[in-house]
């Protein structure tokens, strides 16, 4: 699936925090550091982590594979959050997206 560089059927926000620890690498280096150019994040493969695979993966943001087995989420509002927070900063990206908080029902724990 386009967009998917994790493989867990859908493109959601570990996908763009995925691209994020990449962006600015390349096969060739030398690459920023602490980042490591990952080929699943190279998504239009000219052996590069740039902007055209920010676009690739944020175009198809929110799809899923219905075929996978995995939690649906539309996070459409964490979407917004996280491009405008790279056009602002892209050091934003480099959070874990386990700690961003999604709008969804949730039971609280007591």
């Amino acid at each position: 699936m386009v967009g998917d560089v994790n493989a867990d059927g859908k493109v959601d926000v570990k996908d763009i925090f995925a691209v994020g620890k990449a962006y600015g690498t390349s096969r060739e280096g030398p690459n920023p550091p602490g980042r490591v150019y990952s080929p699943n994040c190279d998504i239009n493969g000219d052996n590069k982590v740039d902007a055209k695979d920010y676009y690739v993966v944020n175009k198809h943001y929110g799809e899923v594979d219905h075929r996978h087995d995995s939690d649906r989420h539309n996070g459409s509002l964490t979407h917004r959050t996280i491009i405008s927070a790279l056009l602002h900063d892209q050091n934003t990206f480099l959070m874990n997206p386990d700690d961003i908080t999604h709008h969804e029902n949730r039971t609280p724990h007591h």
